[in-house]
């Protein structure tokens, strides 16, 4: 039973780390896309036109590096 539990976990995990290892451009694209899509209405998204974001080169133009406490 133990056996077969932590099979099924780490399973899971592998299959995880197998696809990013894989594809890790089109993964960090999909987690891109995804994030972006998530926080359009945020208040942060919202002032940095998140809508009109597609590309990492939008994203640099449209969103300032700030700090943590700004």
């Amino acid at each position: 039973m133990i056996r077969k539990t932590a099979h099924s976990i780490f399973s899971s995990y592998y299959k995880s780390v197998d696809k990013f290892v894989k594809n890790p451009i089109g993964i960090q694209q999909k987690m891109f896309e995804y994030l972006i899509g998530h926080g359009e209405n945020t208040l942060f998204g919202i002032e940095h036109n998140f809508r009109q974001i597609h590309t990492e080169d939008d994203f640099r133009k449209k969103v300032p590096v700030i700090g943590y406490e700004e």
